[in-house]
């Protein structure tokens, strides 16, 4: 999935601008990190490139065609081609780990027979076969970042978005997580991370966007040390 990014501005106040003028292109199956520090604009960028949120001004293509929100279709059929995964997880209390990535399965429509073996598949890759019964209260929050990367994996999606993926986690889990998105990536899914943790950025030495007070001050191919 190619997404493009023409001239994108984001202003909430009259004179506020959380993005300014940001151009940028992803190609299919790329691991690409956006990173900057707090109130770069990262989360707001993110947002715009899956399409919770629209631009104040400029055009977000995918696949030559342009995401707005009054093309409810293409919007639709592109959130249905992404996973998204939160820093704060979002998994449902009351279901059981299994039933969590099962139930972005139940969404998009799969036969019920199904989702228990999809789901439990992915919960194998991301090694948490075992918790399948166990509720998202029982797990670290490592444990609980690897439940949402399944669930994002189980769609099949042709994109992942991660929002600070490891920003609640310890050096180890946050390798682990990372390690978990590049399984993702090897798979052929495109994944977008935005962060902080120049730690993961300089270890994995991925392509690397850099955002400053909503402008693109670098784009680095292999960043060895991006700031």
């Amino acid at each position: 999935m190619l997404i493009e990014l023409s001239n994108i501005e984001k202003q909430y106040r009259s004179n506020q601008f959380a993005i300014r003028n940001v151009n940028l292109k992803i190609s299919p199956g790329e691991f690409v990190f956006i990173a900057g520090a707090s109130g770069a604009g990262k989360s707001t960028l993110l947002k715009m490139m899956y399409g919770s949120e629209s631009p104040t001004k400029g055009q977000i293509l995918v696949n030559r065609k342009e995401l707005s929100k009054k093309n409810k279709k293409l919007l639709r059929a592109y959130r249905q081609s992404s996973g998204i995964i939160f820093q704060d997880y979002k998994l449902l209390q009351n279901k059981n780990i299994l039933e969590n990535v099962g139930f972005a399965l139940d969404i998009d429509g799969y036969k019920n027979k199904d989702v228990k073996s999809v789901s439990m598949s992915f919960l194998k890759l991301v090694g948490l076969e075992s918790k399948a019964k166990n509720f998202p209260d029982e797990l670290s929050g490592g444990e609980q970042q690897r439940v949402a990367i399944a669930r994002a994996m189980a769609r099949k999606p042709r994109v992942i978005f991660a929002d600070e993926p490891t920003g609640n986690l310890d050096p180890k889990m946050s390798r682990e997580i990372f390690e978990n998105l590049l399984k993702a990536n090897a798979a052929g899914i495109s994944v977008v991370v935005a962060t902080h943790d120049v730690a993961a950025i300089e270890a994995l030495n991925l392509r690397t966007i850099v955002l400053d007070k909503g402008s693109v001050i670098g784009d680095y191919t292999r960043p060895e040390r991006i700031y």
